[in-house]
């Protein structure tokens, strides 16, 4: 039986490593989210126009582990998530390779199947051969490189989102 991930990006496999950073004072992200730094260098969602992400938050803003801080997972090469897709989408109209970008549905991010044209994420087979988990409708990811904004990113340039 093929495991149920929560909302939002959940660590499947991989390398794993964390770091601590302040968060912005407005920010309202949850546990999963793919975090980027606004232009004051504190920890906020990404959002449509984020450019780059630095990881994905491992608790929501409100419920900080440490005092003003958030824990924080690197997002490194080779390390694979899993992510909701809507449930609607056939799991033959998607394929391993395919890149798309991300979305807002409730208040979680998730693989926006819609969107190509600003891709962040890639689709990883299953160790099954499949793409979508028809349980709970997620799908494995890794991140482009060159949206990642810090510690493993291929980019020449860190752009972030502004607030």
């Amino acid at each position: 039986m093929a495991t149920s991930y929560a909302d939002g990006f959940s660590y499947v496999k991989g390398p794993f490593e964390t770091f601590v950073s302040t968060i912005s004072s407005t920010a309202t992200f949850r546990k999963g989210a793919p975090v980027t730094y606004s232009d004051d260098r504190t920890l906020i969602e990404a959002d449509s126009d984020t450019t780059a992400v630095v990881g994905i938050a491992m608790h929501d803003a409100a419920n900080s582990v440490y005092a003003g801080k958030a824990l924080v997972q690197k997002i490194l090469p080779n390390t694979i998530f899993a992510t909701k897709i809507e449930t609607d989408v056939d799991a033959s109209a998607i394929s391993a390779g395919q890149s798309y970008g991300i979305e807002k549905s409730g208040n979680n991010l998730r693989l926006d199947v819609d969107s190509q044209a600003t891709p962040f994420v890639t689709i990883v087979p299953r160790e099954d051969g499949t793409m979508v988990n028809s349980g709970d409708s997620s799908v494995w990811v890794t991140f482009l490189q060159d949206k990642v904004g810090m510690y493993a990113s291929n980019a020449s340039v860190s752009v972030f989102a502004q607030n």
